[in-house]
């Protein structure tokens, strides 16, 4: 369905899938995944997503004050990984990588 290293533009990506417009983390109702979106502009509200050298993905999540609480987005993100589903990682101008946790 998605191609690595292919560029999406996010409005494209809403249209074709839904999922909210705004924010980090989108859940389109009718997919079995959730979008994980990033750019290096996060790391001036707080956002430190980042890939590590062993290939693991670390994202912040909803929320800029205090502990991260498990509501909307971050709920989302919490039951995709109980549930298998695939989580779609964008980073801004950047290609689009996919990982199922």
């Amino acid at each position: 369905m998605f191609k690595p290293g292919q560029i999406y533009k996010r409005k494209d990506l809403h249209l074709k899938f839904g999922g909210q417009q705004q924010g980090g983390i989108s859940t389109p109702s009718k997919h079995p995944f959730i979008f994980l979106f990033t750019g290096l502009s996060g790391s001036d509200y707080g956002y430190q997503d980042k890939w590590d050298d062993k290939g693991a993905y670390h994202y912040t999540g909803e929320g800029q004050i205090g502990p991260m609480r498990f509501t909307k987005g971050n709920l989302a993100y919490l039951k995709a990984q109980r549930m298998s589903l695939s989580l779609i990682a964008a980073t801004a101008a950047s290609s689009l990588n996919t990982e199922s946790l």
